[in-house]
């Protein structure tokens, strides 16, 4: 029934049927008499069909009047065609809308807010080698391997293609695909590496971070056209972490390798200005032994009353890192002596030989020819029984001499430290001469 605010019939109809011809022939704002006629004399059966989704009285108006109404016809009726009925049903559709969106928010706000806290990493990150194979093509069937092997020493977390992972030797498809690799993986806690020399390729990277399941990202600056102030920095580290809004990222700062050596604590400053980025989560810090290095480290985990996380990214510097309060450490050694590492978190009175230890090992990978470098460590991965490869150019295949020494260095290595789990997994034969031969099990 319709809703009527002057006096008379409630049905406006029926109000209209009394009212004497020449008082609906008054002349209504916008419209011509002689059509209000013509509709009266169309008979009550009759009903005109009005365009969808057109008011009562937009019907004949000119189009500069349309949406504004009729004040001559609020004046003299102000009535509602619309039923009580509609409106009620109108309203609980409103309100139905506005639950649902409600819904809707809260389902999504704890994802947002937990993706703005760091990931307060506890632990080892193997910055795991990416594997290839004889013709340097990428080979996903060795991850599993490598994922067996690192649960076995007690390595839960997984950096992929940063550094020693080749990132920028690799194309995108690559990169995609090798991070879905270790994401399948199962309980592997993935950190995807997503920085590239292209913006665009790095927020693709980001994008599908994010969709394949990584638990963060970290992105290192563009290496060639360099971010030239604190501010451009920011900016780009910010558009990287955009794209991935729902999972917590991290600076990549190895100025070694990047040549961008700007303050940490400055490039943090920086970015909270730009007040863009909820899921700036903190650093992982390779920088150690470039200035401000170890003071600029410290500085950040103080900031803020702790607020920004530090992962460190020298395992030689691992002590020191211990002793500031870093609880998360990324290493490349940690794909083949996680073990060590581990005991060396564990203390018990021998961190510094431990320590040493892991020294030790980096100084056998620089033996002989072989010059050190990241095939070196890719070789130990592989006498220890994983095959992961030789790096691509401009890394120099081992010959078969430099294979020699850096085999050597390795059994040495093993008949000094016997109870590591590489070494575990090398089998010592004596040959007839008395030699000892070493060989994978």
């Amino acid at each position: 029934m319709g809703v009527l605010n002057a006096v008379g019939p409630a049905d406006p109809k029926q109000r209209l049927r009394m009212l004497p011809p020449d008082e609906l022939a008054i002349r209504i704002e916008g419209r011509r008499p002689q059509q209000n006629n013509a509709r009266r004399g169309q008979g009550r059966g009759h009903r005109r069909e009005r365009p969808a989704g057109r008011r009562h009285d937009q019907e004949e108006q000119p189009p500069h009047r349309r949406g504004q109404g009729s004040r001559s016809k609020r004046l003299l009726f102000n009535f509602n065609f619309t039923s009580t009925q509609t409106r009620r049903k109108k309203d609980s559709t409103k309100s139905g809308k506005r639950k649902t969106s409600m819904w809707w928010l809260l389902l999504v706000l704890p994802v947002v807010v937990q993706a703005q806290a760091p990931l307060r990493v506890e632990g080892l990150v193997a910055a795991v080698f990416t594997p290839l194979d004889g013709t340097f093509a990428l080979d996903v069937t060795i991850v599993p391997q490598q994922w067996a092997y690192l649960r076995a020493t007690n390595v839960s977390w997984v950096f992929v293609a940063g550094t020693t992972g080749e990132s920028l030797s690799l194309t995108t498809a690559e990169r995609k695909a090798l991070l879905e690799a270790w994401c399948s993986q199962t309980d592997a806690k993935v950190i995807a590496h997503v920085g590239s020399n292209s913006m665009e390729d790095a927020k693709d990277l980001a994008r599908h971070a994010e969709r394949v399941g990584a638990r963060g990202i970290a992105a290192m600056p563009p290496s060639y056209f360099k971010p030239a102030t604190v501010e451009a920095l920011a900016m780009t580290t910010a558009t990287i972490c955009g794209e991935a809004p729902t999972i917590p990222c991290y600076y990549y700062h190895i100025p070694s390798m990047t040549g961008v050596a700007t303050s940490v604590l400055d490039l943090i400053k920086a970015l909270e200005t730009l007040k863009k980025v909820d899921n700036f989560a903190g650093v992982k810090y390779t920088g150690l032994m470039t200035a401000p290095g170890y003071k600029d480290m410290l500085q950040v985990l103080a900031y803020a009353g702790g607020k920004y996380e530090v992962l460190a990214g020298r395992e030689e510097m691992m002590l020191e890192s211990v002793a500031v309060g870093v609880t998360g450490h990324v290493g490349s050694q940690f794909n083949v002596f996680g073990d060590l590492y581990n005991a060396l978190l564990l203390g018990e009175g021998r961190q510094l030989d431990l320590q040493l230890q892991g020294i030790d090992i980096l100084d056998a990978a620089q033996a002989g020819a072989s010059k050190g470098g990241l095939n070196a460590h890719k070789r130990f991965m592989t006498f220890a029984g994983v095959p992961v490869g030789d790096a691509r150019l401009p890394f120099v295949p081992f010959d078969d001499d430099a294979d020699t020494q850096l085999r050597a260095a390795f059994d040495a290595l093993c008949r000094q430290y016997p109870d590591l789990y590489a070494c575990r997994r090398v089998t010592v034969v004596v040959t007839p001469g008395g030699d000892e031969e070493d060989a994978s099990s």
